[in-house]
C-alpha cells in the first residue's frame, strides 16, 4: 500500500506540475541573458572535445563559472539548433525531476508520504518557481538543483548505512556537479551538518573532517565566483556599506512574503526608492520576528522539525541575500527555488498536524476544500506567470506594469523592438529610459545602433558621441561609432574607433572583424587577413569570422586558403549560407563545375540571395 501511495503521489505531482507549466513549452527565447547563453553564444555552437575543454577552463563567462550548464546548451544546440521549444522542454523536464527528488528527500527524512506529497506539490506548482523553469537562461537553477537534491538524498543514505563510503563518494560527486552548474550550491556543506542534526548524530571530530572536501570545493568555486563578479562587488560594497549589513533582513522577509503571498511577481525587483527607510523598517520587523521565533521554539514540542525547516531556508538563501550587493536588483524569484523547500516543509508539518487535530468531519471536509482551493489558485497564478515569459516584449511589459521607472526594462524592450525591426517603438523606449536616467550611456548607445539601422547616420553619430561622453570607456559604443563612420564613408575615423574599442576590450572579436572588412574595402589585404585572423583566434567557433577571413584571402587571390576558411566556417555552422555561395563562386571560376553546382544548390537551399546571372550560369552545368 505504501508503494502504491508513493507511485500515485508522484503521478499526481508530475501531472499537475506538467499541466501548469505547459504554456512555457510554447515560449520563445528572450533578450535577458538568453542571447548571451544561447542564441548569440559562439561557445556552444560546436560540440567537440576542444570546445568542451574551453568552457571548463574559462573561469569567467559573463560573471559566472557554469561549465556544466553551458555544456547542456552545447548538446541542445548540436541536436536542436535554436529551436526554443527544445530548451524549454528540457527545463521543464529538469523541474519535474526536481519535484520527484524533493518528494523522495522529504519522504526519507520524515517517513511520511503525506508530508512529501504536500512539499513536492508546492515545490512543483509555486509561482515563484516560474522564473527558474520558464527562463532558458536560468537552466543553471534547475540543473544545479537536480544534483543538489540528489546529493542530499545520497547523504541521508550515507547516514542510514552507517557511513557507507560509496554513498559518501556519490554525495561528493553530485555536489561537484551541482557546483559546476551554479555557484549557489556552495550552501550544501552547511545543509549536510543540518542533516546530521536531523538524523541525531552526536557531534564529533569525524563529522567535521568528512565535510572538509565539501568545504574545499565550495571555497574554490566561491573564489572563482568572486573573481568573475569582482567589478560588481568592488563597486557596490563601498557604496552601500554599512547599509548592505541590513539587506539580508530585507531579503529574508521579502522572500517569505512572496512564498506565502505570490502576487506582483516580477522578473526584476529594483532597489526601493527610499532605501534607508525601507531597510530600517524591515530590520526592525526582522528583529521582532526572530524574538517571536525563539519564543515559539521554547514552547513547542517538535521543535526539531521547525528548526530544520527554518535553518534549511536561511542557509540556502544566504548566498543571495546581498551582503555583497551585486547588480541593480535587490531580489529575484529564482533565488527561492531550493530555499522554499524549507518553508514548504514547515507548512506541510503544520497542515498535517492541524488536520489530525480536527475531529468534526464537516470541518475536515471544509479544511480539505480550502486546501484544494489554495492549490488551485497557485496553479492558476503559475499558469498565468509562464505566459509572461512568452517573449521579450511580454516579459518587459510585465516588469514595466509594476515598476514603470526601471530603465533596464525600457532598454531591453527597445532592443526587442529593434530586432523586430520596429525601429520607431525602439527609439521611443530608449528615450523613455533617458527620461528616468538622462545620462545613461547604454540608452544612447542603443539609440545609435537603431538610428544606424534606419539609415539616419547624423542622429546615430550624435547618439554614439553622447554615449561616449557619459561613459568614455564604453567599447561597444566605439564599435557602433565605427560602424557609423563606415556608413558615412569616413574610413579613417572608423578605423580609429575600432582600434579604440580593441584597446578597451582586446578580447572582443567584433572590432577585428570590422577592421578586416574596412581593410578589404581599402584593398589592404594583408592587414585585412591579420585582423580577421585575430578575430578567429578570439572566437575559434565563430563561423562568421572564418567566412570573413575567407573573403580576405579570396580578395588577396589566395584561393586555397580561402577555400579552407570557408570549409572551416561550414564545419562550425553548416546552416550559414554565405560560405557555400563563396565556395560555389571559387569552384566555378576554377572550372570545377560539379563542386560549384553542389555548393550553389546548398546556398540557395539555405536562402542565400545569389546573383541571377550566376544562377543562370550554374544551371548550364547541372547534370
Amino acid at each position: 500500500m505504501s508503494r502504491l501511495k508513493i507511485i500515485l503521489s508522484i503521478a499526481i505531482i508530475i501531472a499537475v506540475t506538467g499541466m501548469v507549466f505547459y504554456p512555457s513549452l510554447h515560449n520563445d527565447f528572450n533578450n535577458w541573458d538568453d542571447d548571451i547563453y544561447v542564441w548569440n553564444n559562439p561557445k556552444i555552437k560546436n560540440l567537440s572535445w576542444k570546445s568542451i575543454q574551453s568552457i571548463f577552463t574559462t573561469l569567467k563567462y559573463y560573471a559566472n563559472y557554469i561549465p556544466l550548464t553551458l555544456l547542456s546548451y552545447m548538446i541542445e544546440y548540436h541536436y536542436f539548433k535554436l529551436n526554443a521549444h527544445a530548451y524549454h522542454a528540457n527545463n521543464l523536464l529538469l523541474h519535474l525531476i526536481n519535484c520527484i527528488l524533493t518528494f523522495f528527500f522529504i519522504y526519507i527524512i520524515s517517513n511520511r508520504t503525506s508530508l512529501a506529497f504536500i512539499v513536492a506539490l508546492l515545490f512543483g506548482i509555486h509561482p515563484l518557481h516560474v522564473e527558474s523553469v520558464a527562463w532558458v537562461a536560468e537552466r543553471k537553477d534547475v540543473l544545479y538543483s537536480a544534483f543538489y537534491l540528489g546529493a542530499l538524498i545520497t547523504y541521508w543514505y550515507y547516514l542510514k548505512k552507517q557511513c557507507s563510503l560509496p554513498y559518501y563518494l556519490l554525495t561528493l560527486f553530485l555536489f561537484s556537479l551541482s557546483l559546476l552548474s551554479k555557484p549557489m550550491a556552495v550552501s550544501l556543506p552547511f545543509i549536510l551538518f543540518l542533516l546530521d542534526y536531523k538524523y541525531g548524530r552526536i557531534f564529533k571530530a569525524r563529522i567535521i573532517f568528512e565535510k572538509i572536501p565539501f568545504f574545499a570545493g565550495a571555497f574554490i568555486i566561491g573564489l572563482i565566483t568572486l573573481h568573475a563578479q569582482r567589478a560588481d562587488v568592488d563597486a557596490n560594497i563601498t557604496v552601500l556599506f554599512p547599509k548592505n549589513l541590513l539587506l539580508p533582513c530585507y531579503g529574508i522577509l521579502f522572500y517569505l512574503k512572496k512564498i506565502f503571498y505570490p502576487v506582483q511577481l516580477s522578473a526584476l525587483y529594483p532597489y526601493p526608492e527610499n532605501l534607508n527607510q525601507t531597510l530600517i523598517y524591515y530590520s526592525a520587523f526582522f528583529a521582532f520576528s526572530v524574538i517571536l521565533f525563539i519564543l515559539i521554539l521554547k514552547y513547542i514540542k517538535n521543535r526539531k522539525d521547525l528548526l530544520f525547516g527554518v535553518l534549511f531556508f536561511l542557509i540556502t538563501i544566504a548566498p543571495v541575500l546581498q551582503l555583497l550587493p551585486i547588480g541593480n536588483i535587490i531580489a529575484a524569484d529564482r533565488y527561492t527555488y531550493i530555499p522554499s523547500i524549507g518553508i514548504f516543509y514547515i507548512t506541510a508539518r503544520f497542515v498535517v498536524y492541524l488536520y489530525a487535530c480536527i475531529d468534526n468531519s464537516t470541518i475536515k471536509t471544509l479544511y480539505r476544500t480550502t486546501g484544494i482551493l489554495i492549490l488551485f489558485i497557485l496553479c492558476f497564478l503559475t499558469w498565468q506567470r509562464t505566459q509572461v515569459w512568452r517573449n521579450s516584449i511580454t516579459l518587459w511589459n510585465d516588469v514595466l506594469s509594476k515598476y514603470p521607472t526601471v530603465i533596464t526594462a525600457y532598454n531591453n524592450r527597445g532592443v526587442a523592438y529593434f530586432f523586430l525591426r520596429d525601429y520607431n517603438k525602439a527609439i521611443q523606449d530608449f528615450y523613455l529610459a533617458l527620461q528616468y536616467a538622462p545620462y545613461n550611456a547604454g540608452s544612447y548607445n542603443n539609440l545609435c545602433r537603431t538610428y544606424l539601422a534606419k539609415g539616419e547616420y547624423d542622429n546615430a553619430l550624435s547618439s554614439c558621441q553622447k554615449a561616449l561622453l557619459f561613459k568614455p570607456d564604453f567599447s561597444v559604443a566605439y564599435i557602433n561609432l565605427g560602424d557609423t563612420y563606415h556608413r558615412l564613408g569616413k574610413y579613417n575615423e572608423a578605423i580609429l574607433s575600432y582600434e579604440r574599442a580593441i584597446k578597451l576590450d582586446p578580447l572582443n572579436e567584433i572590432p577585428y572583424n570590422a577592421l578586416c572588412t574596412l581593410y578589404r574595402i581599402s584593398e589592404k589585404y594583408e592587414a585585412a587577413i591579420q585582423a580577421c585572423k585575430q578575430a578567429t583566434e578570439l572566437q575559434p567557433y565563430s563561423a562568421e569570422a572564418y567566412n570573413n577571413l575567407g573573403n580576405a584571402y579570396l580578395e588577396a587571390k589566395k584561393y586555397s586558403e580561402a577555400i579552407a576558411m570557408y570549409k572551416k566556417a561550414i564545419s562550425i555552422n553548416p546552416d550559414i549560407s554565405a560560405p557555400y555561395n563563396n565556395l560555389a563562386v571559387i569552384y566555378f571560376y576554377h572550372k570545377q563545375y560539379d563542386l560549384a553546382v553542389k555548393y550553389s544548390e546548398k546556398a540557395l537551399e539555405l536562402g542565400h540571395r545569389m546573383h541571377p546571372d550566376f544562377i543562370e550560369l550554374i544551371e548550364k552545368y547541372k547534370k
